[in-house]
């Protein structure tokens, strides 16, 4: 999942970004790890920018 968000911050591809957040999306089960909420965090920065 990280090499994908690192994709979609260099290429900003709408469709990759539809991917990446589809894929967060799912991860809501174990919101309360914390390797699901690094992951999170990385996707809600890529929206911040």
């Amino acid at each position: 999942m990280h090499r994908t968000i690192d994709a979609v911050d260099l290429t900003r591809g709408g469709g990759g970004l539809n991917l990446a957040f589809s894929a967060g999306r799912e991860l809501r089960q174990w919101r309360n790890e914390p390797w699901a909420q690094e992951i999170n965090e990385r996707l809600l920065a890529l929206m911040a920018i």
